[in-house]
């Protein structure tokens, strides 16, 4: 093996150490404690003297990803543009917060923030002292993991139930990094869903825990075959109607569309650590399975996709939905990246996409193998939220409730980013 390659990789990750003065959190939410701790991951990469960072933020939604990407940039030397910022969209994690209405809230809001900012630093500096010549190698694998979540119930189309008869993608992308000891640096893989398997469970006491969900359980399977320094970083595929198989709080559709669910309580913690091995087993299988290799290429761009937008309708978390007034707002904008390594596309877009959107996507690439993340490129000019399929409205699914797209965004946004990558 050459003592020198073209590409150079760094990697490194730190828990966002919540402090108890934290709890609890308070709001619809309220969060009692930490069962365990959500993280954030930094990849640094390098390829003919131009640098790129891959952050990672196991949370909901990011606070401050204008600042987290300032801050990369500033501490690893990446141009700002070249900062991709991503997040596993951890549904056991606070995502009400920087609502504040009293000095108390603001506080824990202050806590918050500065809890993920210290993990970012740490995995920074992780990142650096690990830098070196790398080695890069991918593989589509296989999970059984999740299902289709769109479901008609007598009270209308919920998410809250597994379709099992639904169009779904199994497939998993599986992105690895070596040094040239052999060492695996960072393990990334995406998976059609968010990681939100106890999402709104309690605990028998009545609690709610903070937890890394089915991104940390699976994280720690897989750190136990390729290390504990083993950088794992979850990103999410298709979101939008795509779902985990088990959860802790699961959900049944019965004779005339009648709709059951039960907490599992405690029970569900077993339950994530037994799907969290579940995952981890087909992630290794696919990362053992690579060959990494130098990389001859790598391109890197970024687009801004703009698209019609609606006026906004929120209803409760989870409930089922029936159709709903149809009106046109101001049109948004997505921001779009895409990066190349030789004959890999991987292309990252903010909302929360549906599985024949990026199938469609993918299907029309001319690279030999695509990967699409979803929750990419947060920030104030990019529009998150669901991206629904047309025939959504018209059912009045959860999906298109909660939308801020209109009528059309979808097939336009496959339409731009396939214009987009066939010119790459």
């Amino acid at each position: 093996m050459s003592l020198s390659t073209k590409l150079k990789v760094g990697a490194g990750e730190a828990p966002m150490l919540f402090p108890e003065a934290m709890f609890p959190t308070g709001g619809m939410e309220n969060y009692t404690g930490v069962h365990d701790y959500p993280y954030v991951h930094t990849v640094l990469l390098e390829h003919s003297g131009v640098r790129y960072a891959i952050l990672a933020v196991d949370i909901v939604g990011i606070p401050d990803a204008e600042g987290m990407r300032a801050r990369a940039a500033q501490v690893l030397e990446v141009p700002y543009d070249n900062v991709i910022i991503t997040n596993a969209h951890v549904l056991t994690t606070p995502h009400n917060f920087h609502r504040a209405q009293t000095p108390e809230e603001k506080a824990k809001e202050d806590m918050l923030d500065a809890a993920i900012m210290d993990a970012l630093d740490k995995s920074l500096e992780k990142a650096k002292a690990t830098f070196g010549p790398g080695l890069f190698g991918y593989k589509e694998g296989y999970t059984n993991f999740v299902v289709n979540r769109v479901m008609e119930t007598e009270k209308g189309w919920g998410t809250q139930a597994t379709n099992d008869e639904g169009d779904t993608d199994h497939g998993m992308p599986v992105f690895r990094f070596d040094n040239l000891e052999g060492k695996t640096l960072a393990i990334l893989y995406v998976v059609n869903c968010a990681a939100g398997m106890l999402e709104f469970t309690h605990s028998d006491d009545g609690g709610r825990l903070v937890s890394n969900d089915i991104a940390g359980a699976s994280a720690d399977f897989v750190r136990q075959e390729f290390g504990e320094d083993c950088v794992c970083m979850y990103l999410c595929g298709a979101t939008g109607d795509q779902w985990q198989a088990m959860r802790g709080i699961f959900g049944t559709v019965g004779r005339g569309g009648v709709y059951r669910q039960r907490d599992l309580g405690d029970k569900g913690w077993l339950l994530l650590e037994l799907m969290g091995e579940r995952l981890g087993q087909q992630i290794v299988r696919a990362a053992d399975s690579i060959e990494c290799k130098d990389v001859e290429k790598i391109t890197f761009s970024r687009h801004a996709v703009k698209l019609p937008g609606r006026v906004q309708h929120r209803g409760k978390p989870g409930e089922p939905r029936k159709p709903q007034p149809l009106e046109k707002g101001e049109d948004v904008q997505v921001m779009v990246t895409t990066m190349t390594f030789d004959d890999l596309l991987w292309i990252g877009a903010t909302p929360e996409i549906q599985v024949a959107t990026i199938r469609a996507i993918k299907e029309a690439s001319p690279f030999k193998e695509t990967a699409f993340s979803g929750w990419t490129n947060e920030g104030k000019d990019s529009t998150g939220t669901y991206m629904a399929e047309d025939y959504m409205y018209d059912l009045g699914t959860y999906q298109a409730g909660k939308s801020r797209f209109y009528l059309g965004a979808a097939q336009s946004f496959r339409d731009q980013v396939i214009d987009i990558i066939k010119k790459l």
